[in-house]
């Protein structure tokens, strides 16, 4: 999946879906996301006007007490 060019302000229409590798790759899991993406904005059938971009997950946090990680989205505000 292509790394999007900027992370810099975000206009009110942009919309980001934050992907696990696993999904991020998977042509029918980003397709049956994109329905309910499109469902939630109120338009299932197109974008109506929404910035949609699909950002594949790639910061971790580690669990102090049992050291496991799990992905976390990007950067807080963007």
């Amino acid at each position: 999946m292509a790394e999007f060019e900027s992370r810099g302000p975000r206009s009110p229409d942009t919309v980001r879906v934050y992907l696990p590798h696993h999904t991020a790759h998977d042509l029918d899991a980003v397709a049956r996301i994109s329905r309910q993406v499109l469902e939630r904005l109120g338009c299932p059938g197109c974008t109506s006007g929404f910035d949609i971009r699909f950002v594949e997950l790639r910061d971790f946090v580690v669990d102090p007490d049992g050291l496991d990680i799990r992905e976390i989205p990007g950067v807080p505000g963007y």
